[in-house]
């Protein structure tokens, strides 16, 4: 596993990889901008392979509908803006811990 707050994308080679899961938070309405930059970054490598891809956000937590179409709209707005297409999704509950919150958001 590769963190990518761990590595400067434009260093990293997905292409020594057989596949490629990649997953994100999503903060206000849409997932973290890493995620972004890392498709963008290596869409030739990426659009060679399989590439599954997740959201974790509180959309999932309070949809009564399984398939949490907000949730899907922000992967697949991840996804869309660079043409690399998922093999695969996946959409999980996420938490907020309001304590880990800087202090100005904790009081939106």
């Amino acid at each position: 596993m590769v963190h990518l707050d761990d590595i400067r994308p434009y260093l990293f080679n997905p292409g020594i990889y057989d596949a490629v899961v990649l997953g994100s938070g999503v903060r206000a309405g849409r997932a973290y901008a890493q995620a972004g930059q890392f498709l963008a970054a290596h869409q030739a490598a990426l659009s060679q392979m399989p590439v599954a891809g997740f959201v974790v956000c509180l959309s999932v937590k309070d949809s009564d509908d399984p398939s949490c179409p907000e949730a899907e709209g922000y992967l697949d707005a991840l996804f869309e803006a660079t043409g690399v297409e998922p093999a695969s999704k996946g959409l999980f509950a996420g938490a907020l811990d309001y304590d880990k919150l800087p202090r100005l958001l904790g009081w939106i």
